[in-house]
């Protein structure tokens, strides 16, 4: 059967014996290989100029296969990931286009860890912040892509920020972002992050936006960090400035609209602070961020 021309047209769903090929659904997207999985699922071939040229989708293994000519178009997308390898203390990051901010008493140091990891460390004074972040090169009009893994050694009275802002650092011991009671509390004037606060009246996971300083709707308010465990954050930011958030790849909450000015620059940035002078150590396994090439 062909696909039919024309916006969201409904189609049945092909089979070849037991498995789906593909669904045309009511929303106008295509989908390939919806067979489950084990001996029912799909692999997938997208073929270009020739037979030697072809994308392979590996059901079985999740995994992707460039062929012949077939490539990526690096030319498309300014990409920035750092899986933090080998050993840095906080001078040898700056050298590499980071801005530190060490507390007194607190460090920032990458560590000879598996995968390679950087670790923020604060003492025991009350509000103590330690604050990492890269450069200025992030628009939300070009579209952004962020994502951080990261976790902490105890949720207990402790305050972090995860994700992109428009300033290098906060001059004060201040996150980007932080929640005292329900409150938003910014300092920012434009950002947009996953903001955990213990601070807060709900210790969870809040994605929160400010906008030309003025803070956007709180979302969120299920999931909260565990002691000691990994979680993949991800932002993605439209154009027109919405954000979406992700916990371990699943959405967290509904898109925020008008979340960050879409002119304004902006730079990753991972905050960790002390609440009631409680030392902790917060832990990145890798930073990333994409953007369209103007």
């Amino acid at each position: 059967m062909a696909l039919q021309p024309g916006p969201k047209q409904v189609h049945d769903i092909p089979l070849f014996g037991n498995r789906a090929i593909y669904a045309l659904t009511a929303d106008g997207t295509l989908k390939f290989g919806l067979s489950g999985t084990g001996a029912n699922r799909t692999d997938v071939y997208f073929y270009g100029n020739t037979a030697s040229d072809y994308l392979f989708l590996d059901a079985s293994k999740n995994e992707i296969t460039l062929a012949g000519a077939m490539h990526i178009n690096n030319e498309a997308a300014v990409t920035f990931f750092d899986d933090f390898i080998g050993e840095r203390t906080a001078a040898n990051l700056e050298s590499c286009g980071y801005t530190t901010v060490v507390a007194a008493g607190g460090s920032i140091a990458t560590v000879a860890a598996v995968n390679g990891t950087v670790v923020l460390t604060n003492d025991t004074t009350d509000d103590d912040t330690q604050q990492l972040s890269h450069e200025l090169n992030w628009q939300a009009e070009n579209v952004i892509v962020f994502e951080a893994r990261v976790k902490v050694d105890d949720i207990t009275n402790v305050g972090m920020f995860v994700g992109m802002t428009d300033a290098l650092n906060e001059t004060t011991p201040n996150l980007p972002v932080g929640r005292s009671a329900a409150t938003v509390t910014s300092t920012a004037t434009d950002c947009v992050g996953f903001v955990f606060d213990t601070d807060s009246t709900t210790d969870k996971w809040f994605g929160i936006g400010v906008k030309t300083d003025v803070d956007t709707a709180q979302i969120g308010d299920t999931i909260a960090p565990v002691n000691d465990t990994y979680q993949r954050l991800r932002i993605e930011i439209t154009a027109a400035g919405v954000a979406s958030f992700f916990i371990n790849g699943t959405a967290y909450g509904a898109a925020t609209a008008a979340a960050v000015a879409p002119a304004v620059s902006l730079t990753p940035y991972i905050g960790l602070a002390n609440r009631s002078g409680t030392a902790h150590a917060m832990t990145v396994d890798y930073i990333y961020v994409s953007s369209k090439r103007e």
